[in-house]
């Protein structure tokens, strides 16, 4: 992979760290809910 030199580093807001960082978990979490459940993602429209 190449590695580009003209993108700024950019700092990352503490809290926004840490739900990145627990990520992983967190879809792990609902993944296994949706298969315990049986649900499936859906849309709703207006009328």
């Amino acid at each position: 992979m190449k590695i580009r030199f003209n993108i700024k580093e950019k700092v990352i807001h503490p809290i926004k760290s840490l739900i990145l960082s627990k990520r992983h978990i967190i879809e792990t979490i609902n993944g296994q809910l949706k298969y315990l459940f049986h649900t499936d993602h859906t849309r709703y429209r207006s009328l």
